[in-house]
């Protein structure tokens, strides 16, 4: 499960973040005549991800 919780904006001001997480599918949206249908998609192998903010 994720948490986010708030950051006090004056200790992180201008500093680089980084996530990392392991993901092990996607959800698949598809438009539909009554709205939208989300489908989820296994990976074959999960996949290490992150990012830098």
């Amino acid at each position: 499960m994720i948490t986010f919780s708030p950051l006090d904006k004056t200790l992180y001001a201008g500093k680089k973040f980084e996530i990392r997480y392991t993901a092990h599918g996607y959800y698949d949206i598809q438009k539909t005549a009554d709205g939208f249908s989300f489908s989820y998609q296994p990976f074959e192998k999960s996949k290490e991800m992150g990012r830098i903010l």
